[in-house]
């Protein structure tokens, strides 16, 4: 890794994971750690793009009106606790039936004007890109990493960049009530008078989606244990505090064999989360673990042999020479 080049830092997790959040955290990791000054970062984030829209603005606001009152949403937001548990748990109510209604329907304006920008943003990477400027792009994850190398991570760029990818760790029910809250701040701007946007992910998608977007993370980790051109550092954030708590930075580059240090970190985390036992499987698979089949396992083996072999020869040469103590 080279502290000179530039940086593409891929932010990767569900909606409301936090990572824009992170982002302050990062930056001010990779200056003062890394020794990477990346100040004048340029972010490429599409969803940046469709907020200033005034159509989605406009059609999205709107629906609110139709569709939503203010006791409605103060409602929600009194009871959303049991309106993302109903989500967990596959049940329905009248709530939530409006809710599910509401976020099909915001899905669907955000996509038809997601499409205006789809060009457009790749061509401010690609800018970017050939101006050798640092930049922040975010993504779900939901899908691989293929697209990604094949549109923009070129081998002429992999030569001349970092690249670093970011996950935020948050409990799969804390991504619901972030995305949830998002859409009642929004709503209540709406119906007291201030037209604005407002999105919500389709809920259950969004639910079902987190596995998805956790694998994909765990593969690319080992697939970057064989392949070193893939990624030079991986930041895993516990972002389960919030403000005024700071994430808690539980792994960093994984695909370094030499870096150690790390993975005590991880392992504390994995037994902290046990109770979301899909994720804890995920993450407990990552071979940086000891007990796992990749570099660690090898190198208690090879410890365990070193020792063995120590205590041979130091019981040979004792023998050997018996004044010598």
């Amino acid at each position: 890794m080279n502290s000179n080049n530039p940086v593409f830092i891929i932010m990767m997790g569900p909606p409301g994971s936090g990572k824009g959040f992170l982002m302050e955290y990062i930056i001010r990791y990779l200056n003062k750690e890394l020794n990477i000054n990346i100040d004048d970062a340029k972010k490429t984030i599409i969803d940046d793009l469709i907020e200033q829209d005034d159509d989605f603005i406009i059609k999205t606001s709107e629906f609110i009106k139709r569709y939503w009152s203010i006791d409605e949403i103060n409602n929600l937001k009194s009871n959303i606790l049991d309106t993302v548990d109903s989500i967990v748990q596959n049940k329905s109510n009248e709530l939530l039936n409006k809710l599910e209604k509401t976020s099909d329907e915001l899905s669907k304006i955000y996509f038809e004007t997601r499409k205006k920008y789809d060009i457009q943003n790749d061509n401010n990477i690609k800018k970017h890109l050939s101006m050798k400027n640092s930049v922040i792009f975010e993504t779900t994850g939901q899908n691989n990493f293929d697209w990604l190398y094949d549109k923009f991570i070129t081998k002429e760029i992999r030569s001349n960049y970092n690249i670093i990818l970011v996950y935020p760790y948050v409990n799969r029910s804390d991504i619901l009530i972030q995305a949830i809250n998002r859409f009642i701040v929004q709503s209540n701007k709406i119906l007291t008078g201030t037209n604005t946007w407002v999105r919500l992910p389709n809920i259950k998608l969004l639910y079902n989606s987190i596995d998805i977007i956790q694998q994909n993370f765990v593969s690319l980790l080992k697939s970057c244990q064989h392949d070193k051109n893939l990624l030079d550092y991986t930041l895993l954030y516990d972002n389960r505090p919030r403000y005024p708590n700071e994430p808690k930075l539980v792994l960093v580059n994984v695909c370094n064999h030499d870096n150690t240090e790390r993975c005590d970190n991880i392992n504390e985390f994995i037994k902290a989360i046990e109770i979301d036992k899909s994720s804890y499987d995920k993450l407990k698979s990552i071979k940086c673990l000891k007990g796992g089949n990749g570099y660690y396992s090898d190198y208690a083996k090879y410890k365990s042999k070193y020792l063995k072999l120590k205590y041979i020869n130091n019981t040979k040469h004792l023998n050997n020479n018996p004044t010598d103590h």
